[in-house]
């Protein structure tokens, strides 16, 4: 046998554990290789032909070879020292080689990009060197003497012959990937994924030339479990077969009559129009077609894609063939997680196993906008995200709540999924002008259209086709603007709770909604009154509890047999994609058009307008401070909320508020819009001032997304920035009490007992203890957790949740709830600053230990 078949087959890719707890060598690395080959070549059959096409010839051979880097004495020296058999000296060692050495650039992926780059094809050494999660920067040689020098090198060689003759395919051209980088992109996400789903595959041993009908089945059916088909779509539904009966309004049939196949589409409608259900229709007409790969429904925050959650799931349904109806099609169900395998970055404890990481991999999803823009940001696995993306439906919610730096990584989104072959649908209550032009990158003389409601699609020609729809309804709403310190907006609310009707107060700040909710939770409390609490410092368990209670009594159908008044306080997650309705509304001030988005919850359902009580009427009421107050002071006057907004944007809500003591919608909304964002002569010269600070702060935004979206390095996703934020946040695993740390016994906060090490064998009782650990985490900005423990129980923990310990600000911390709701760490000394504490009712919070009575 020659040199370099011998090579080849001494070459192990991983150790396994036996069931007897023994390490031993496991698969040969061409095998794994091989079997990655088969999954990726399984991934590309379940695409749409128009996804199919995006993938160059030669990409599945491609994915095959990602680990021929395996193939060095380095490596397989480290290998064999895993093992309890392995001697130095021995025929099972390599003697001289250091795998100490790999750190300098010999990391197995490193000498997969240097075995191609001798090659000469280095762009397909960039995509195989990057599948753990980064591209590789050695600089070094493949014919290293460290990594076996040229006899080694030839073994690698070889071994790419034999894969690429095994799937008929030579390797792609450099050149083209040199001329689309975002096929580069997505031909590595391929590759990466496929690494992972083969990491859960074990077959007996495959010859180079054959291959059994039974393996090919045992491949099959692994892809699918990770999440991977071809969904089979009812043909010919209308609009009213879709959404129980529902004629679609003129918007919904304005968009359905400007579908042009996929594209870039924007419905501009105010709350309560039907923009979901409008862009779901839209989606199944592309899906039909054959034209799309699924659909990823982005919104702002993981409380709103909750709740649209459960409409999303009944459109599948509807949508669906009944047989494919049982399968784990939606990543926001908790059961996905169970149901799918993606091995290696998929199991308890890796970063992936994050169901909002994976949303972009399933053909169905809700999730956060976030996970969908660190596909364009220069970060951990950015590739593996726009292979997930690549062909789908793409719905940005909400997407007139975004800052300057995150509009701009939304723009390069745009951009990217509009060369992957994807539909974006961009939905928005209050969008300016400027905003439009902004996202679709277009000049000022392309928007040409000042209507509202407004249908819009961006013509290949980079052109905008805008369309006003004409709405027979407008409603008026009371508007009151009122001094933040007046008793009587609290005698107000106190008496039409007493009433029966149903009201919400919103306000910026999770520290300003517990205030609030404290004080009318004490008077509630007396009178029978029930008065909640929601905002983002719960755990998911208290947060989910939360949700389905108010939810279903602020919604429609809980509201049909409304009996007694309530008071819902919460933050801005009241404003953003959940269907509630409330009779009145009290809104902190903040920018117009969020100021509209509140006011959107008022009278949402025309419904359940018989059922209130006759009393009441549409009215919002705004608090804000004395406008001379305002003038003379702008960055202090609006106080924890000017920490949130630009005082210039407060100033100008206020201004163009203030003397109104009516809305009519949706006439007002584009008028107020750009009232509030246009140009203005003869500013105040504190508000000037405020707004050269908001201008400054917005160049240097979109400065610093532009870096993030360009820099070179090794930034992890945990910590990546879609949203600019100069404070870190952390997860908080809340617990009772630790009983045991040597096997992890614990009780929950939420009293649920479980022991760690009872799980280690067994996948799915990881993946149980896993859950029951993620409903008791809540984040927190860092300033604001218990300081970091780094004793056994985080090693434990490793294998249940992702703890990003190698990064001392973002990584987990633990937090122990006493009787009286204070949170203290495990051992050693307590956040220095602040008292924390937690309870279902409240939920985090925080205190300076100087301000504690």
């Amino acid at each position: 046998m020659e040199k370099a078949e011998e090579l080849i087959k001494f070459s192990i890719a991983k150790t396994v554990q036996t069931k007897e707890g023994t390490v031993v060598l496991g698969m040969s690395v061409f095998l794994h290789c091989l079997i990655t080959g088969l999954v990726a070549r399984e991934l590309v059959s379940t695409m749409p032909a128009d996804l199919q096409s995006l993938f160059p010839e030669g990409s599945i051979a491609l994915a095959a070879i990602h680990d021929v880097g395996k193939v060095n004495e380095l490596f397989q020296e480290k290998i064999r020292r895993r093992i309890p058999c392995y001697l130095p000296n021995s025929e099972l060692a390599l003697v001289g080689a250091d795998p100490s050495y790999e750190k300098f650039g010999f990391y197995h992926n490193d000498v997969s990009c240097l075995t191609l780059r001798e090659l000469g094809l280095e762009n397909c050494g960039r995509i195989v060197g990057s599948h753990h999660g980064f591209e590789s920067s050695t600089t070094k040689s493949a014919m290293a003497t460290c990594i076996g020098g040229g006899e080694w090198q030839n073994a690698r060689e070889k071994l790419i012959r034999k894969l690429t003759n095994f799937f008929r395919q030579s390797l792609p051209s450099d050149k083209l990937f040199s001329r689309k980088q975002e096929i580069c992109s997505i031909v590595a996400g391929l590759t990466t994924v496929s690494d992972w789903i083969s990491s859960s595959i074990d077959l007996p041993e495959i010859k180079s030339d054959e291959i059994s009908p039974q393996s090919i089945n045992v491949v099959s059916g692994v892809v699918r479990k990770a999440g991977f088909f071809k969904p089979i779509y009812q043909k010919n539904l209308n609009f009213q077969q879709i959404f129980n009966g529902w004629t679609p309004n003129q918007l919904q049939s304005s968009l359905i009559q400007m579908l042009d196949g996929p594209g870039v589409y924007i419905v501009e409608a105010q709350m309560g129009e039907g923009k979901t259900e409008a862009a779901l229709y839209a989606a199944y007409k592309i899906l039909e077609e054959g034209k799309a790969s699924g659909i990823y429904f982005a919104l702002p925050t993981q409380l709103t894609s909750n709740k649209i959650f459960e409409r999303f799931s009944s459109f599948l349904k509807s949508i669906l063939l009944p047989s494919d109806q049982h399968l784990p099609l939606l990543v926001h169900s908790d059961s996905w997680l169970y149901e799918t395998s993606l091995g290696g970055e998929g199991e308890p404890g890796f970063s992936w196993f994050d169901s909002r990481k994976r949303a972009l991999l399933a053909p169905f999803a809700v999730g956060t906008i976030d996970q969908a823009l660190l596909s364009v940001i220069n970060c951990k696995h950015n590739f593996v995200r726009l292979f997930g993306l690549a062909n789908k439906v793409v719905i940005l919610d909400e997407v007139h709540s975004y800052d300057s730096y995150t509009q701009r990584l939304i723009q390069r989104l745009i951009e990217v999924l509009r060369k992957l072959r994807c539909t974006v649908i961009i939905l928005s209550a209050t969008l300016t002008n400027q905003a439009k032009r902004g996202l679709l990158k277009l000049r000022e003389d392309q928007v040409v259209s000042t209507g509202y409601p407004q249908i819009g699609r961006l013509e290949q020609n980079n052109m905008a086709l805008l369309t006003s729809v004409f709405l027979s309804t407008e409603r008026h709403v009371i508007l009151s603007y009122v001094e933040d310190d007046d008793a009587r907006v609290m005698d107000s609310v106190r008496e039409k709770a007493i009433n029966g009707e149903q009201i919400l107060w919103i306000e910026n700040t999770v520290s300003e909604a517990q205030e609030v909710f404290k004080v009318l939770a004490a008077w509630g409390h007396e009178i029978g009154v029930d008065v909640g609490l929601i905002h983002s410092r719960f755990t998911r368990q208290d947060r989910t509890l939360k949700e389905a209670k108010w939810v279903s009594l602020f919604g429609p159908e809980g509201q049909k047999q409304r009996d007694v008044g309530r008071i819902l306080v919460g933050t801005q997650v009241l404003e953003q994609s959940l269907d509630i309705d409330a009779d009145y509304l009290v809104s902190r001030i903040a920018p117009v058009d969020l100021i509209l988005q509140r006011v959107g919850r008022l009278y949402r359902h025309r419904s359940i307008d018989k059922v209130r009580p006759g009393s009441s009427r549409p009215e919002v009421v705004i608090l804000s401070r004395k406008h001379q107050d305002i003038i003379k002071q702008p960055s202090i006057a609006f106080g924890k909320t000017g920490t949130v907004y630009s005082p210039y944007v407060l100033f100008m809500a206020s201004e163009v508020l203030r003397e109104k003591k009516e809305l009519n919608l949706p006439s007002d909304i584009p008028v107020l819009l750009e009232k509030a964002y246009g140009t203005v002569q003869n500013l105040p010269k504190t508000i000037s001032s405020e707004l050269s600070k908001m201008m400054k702060n917005t160049e240097t935004l979109i400065r610093k997304a532009g870096l993030n979206m360009s820099m070179i390095g090794h930034q992890s996703d945990e910590v990546a920035q879609t949203r600019y934020i100069e404070e870190v946040s952390c997860p908080v695993l809340l617990l009772q009490r630790l009983i045991d740390e040597s096997t992890g016994r614990m009780i929950l906060q939420d009293g649920t007992e479980l022991t760690l090490t009872s799980a280690w064998e067994n996948l799915e009782k990881r993946k149980s203890i896993a859950r029951k650990l993620e409903m008791n985490i809540v984040n927190v900005r860092t300033l604001n957790a218990p300081t970091r423990y780094t004793g056994r129980i985080m090693e434990l923990l490793e294998h249940f949740v992702f703890c990003n310990v190698e990064n001392y600000e973002n990584c987990l911390r633990i937090g122990i709830c006493d009787n009286n709701g204070r949170v203290r760490n495990i051992y050693g000394p307590d956040n220095q600053n602040f008292e924390l504490f937690y309870d279902s009712t409240i939920g985090y919070r925080c205190c300076r230990r100087e301000s504690i009575a």
